[in-house]
């Protein structure tokens, strides 16, 4: 194992837990309440970006008090949606303990609402892993990297020693653009629209520590 500082961020819906549906739910109630259809096809096409960014683009002509007033219900319906409806994805927590143990720094850089993310850790039991929770909900949409970014300065990590766990296109393109390595698993994504990840996989269990060794760290 290198020596070097490394530290390991973690995209959460989709990557810690499966929560598409829970966000799906929340965010159709809250169009249907406007009188606006939301499809199963458009949710996942939006999937990874913040609330704001998904509301501007379904409802163009919601004023920012309006964005603001359906960002506070999607999140109450949410909160209201997790008790014992998330679990950890595969592999999440032998992944957790195995860069505890080596020594990683390890971040969230997520486009959910802080009290989502707060939530979500807690429930779980995997906030004593993390040496920040980010969220993106107030920051430009991925696949601008500041979020990721944001959590590589707070542990003080350069950049390319920095390891992005995502699964969602604009997930892999931002940490491109952040300049950072990208581990993808495909919850939610077939590998193709994974594409520019340093590598792919079906969910974290497939992850051997050979191949992130070999491949995710090489220089």
């Amino acid at each position: 194992m290198k020596k070097e500082k490394w530290a390991i961020i973690w995209d959460m819906d989709g990557v810690i837990v499966q929560s598409a549906d829970l966000h799906y739910r929340a965010l159709k109630e809250v169009f249907a309440l406007r009188g606006t259809e939301y499809s199963w096809d458009l949710f996942i096409s939006q999937f990874g970006r913040n609330n704001k960014s998904i509301i501007r683009d379904v409802i163009p002509s919601a004023s920012n008090q309006e964005v603001d007033q359906m960002d506070s219900e999607l999140i109450r319906i949410f909160l209201s949606l997790v008790p014992g409806n998330v679990k950890l994805l595969p592999g999440v927590l032998e992944w957790l303990q195995r860069f505890q143990s080596w020594g990683f720094a390890q971040g969230v850089a997520s486009s959910s609402p802080i009290e989502n993310i707060n939530l979500i850790t807690s429930v779980t039991g995997i906030q004593p892993y993390f040496d920040i929770l980010n969220s993106g909900g107030e920051l430009p949409p991925k696949p601008n990297p500041d979020v990721y970014l944001q959590v590589a300065q707070s542990v003080n990590v350069e950049p390319q020693r920095c390891v992005i766990i995502e699964d969602a296109p604009v997930g892999v393109e931002g940490a491109r653009r952040a300049g950072m390595r990208c581990v993808a698993v495909q919850t939610n994504h077939p590998a193709e629209r994974l594409q520019g990840a340093t590598i792919i996989v079906p969910d974290l269990s497939h992850l051997s520590i050979s191949d992130f060794e070999s491949i995710v760290m090489a220089i």
